[in-house]
């Protein structure tokens, strides 16, 4: 499958979830490759780079940032902390 992209950079997978930063953060459902399902997009962030560190937990870096969010409600990641 094929799938348009703005400006992807890194991504993370855990279990059946991919974060992508591509246009902020995307989060999908991966379980079926050949048709990945969007669950949550954060948009507003110039993203570089993503690590899933848990279930519910990653970690986002940015030009100047590292933030970590919280990914329990892929369709509303919550910012808990940034550096």
């Amino acid at each position: 499958a094929e799938y348009t992209m703005k400006r992807p950079k890194g991504l993370s997978v855990r279990g059946n979830v991919l974060y992508l930063c591509d246009d902020g953060l995307k989060i999908y459902d991966k379980s079926n490759p050949q048709n990945l399902q969007l669950l949550g997009h954060l948009k507003g962030l110039d993203t570089y780079d993503v690590i899933s560190i848990s279930d519910d937990r990653l970690i986002l870096t940015g030009p100047g940032y590292l933030a970590q969010y919280d990914v329990s409600n892929p369709a509303a990641p919550r910012e808990i902390s940034r550096l």
